[in-house]
């Protein structure tokens, strides 16, 4: 099984798109209203593609890599909650008009956040084990240090960074 299985029959386009400056990967598929999936800390827009072909059949469906993730930019900047919102209002007004978000984990508070900021970008909001509140700085740290190690897992595949990754 891969992630091929899972989009196997789906018309679906990889790209970038400019959101706010920012060199962002989407897959994108469907028709209709704008759904966006954002995904969890070190997480990129795979974490979806089982959810592609069920949503695509009534949305155009965005499972993008927010920023520092996957092969969006990585900009040498603070990752802080509002550079992931910053981000994703970026990308909302670059695709256009109002959209339905979804977040898993980083994902659902960066969604709520969005939400909370710019509740005019949003039709509906599906939050998925979010935390409810912005983490310690101690939280943040281990947050940060998940994205390096993703990082290091996307680019060099070998049993160490695997075996780190599975154990972040």
């Amino acid at each position: 099984m891969s992630i091929w299985t899972d989009l196997m029959g789906v018309p679906f386009t990889q790209r970038y798109i400019n959101a706010g400056g920012i060199k962002t990967r989407v897959v994108e598929a469907g028709e209709g209203p704008v759904l966006v999936f954002l995904h969890g800390t070190g997480g990129h827009a795979e974490a979806y593609v089982r959810n592609i072909a069920a949503h695509a059949r009534h949305f155009r469906v965005y499972a993008i890599d927010m920023i520092g993730h996957g092969y969006s930019d990585y900009p040498d900047i603070d990752y802080g909650v509002d550079t992931f919102v910053n981000h994703v209002s970026d990308f909302i007004d670059a695709v256009g008009g109002r959209v339905h978000l979804s977040g898993e984990s980083l994902g659902a508070i960066v969604a709520s956040r969005v939400a909370m900021k710019y509740p005019h970008k949003i039709d509906r909001l599906v939050l998925n084990t979010g935390l409810p509140i912005v983490p310690s700085e101690a939280g943040r740290q281990e947050l940060l240090q998940g994205l390096v190690i993703s990082r290091q897992a996307a680019g060099e595949l070998t049993r160490d960074v695997v075996r780190t990754r599975l154990g972040f």
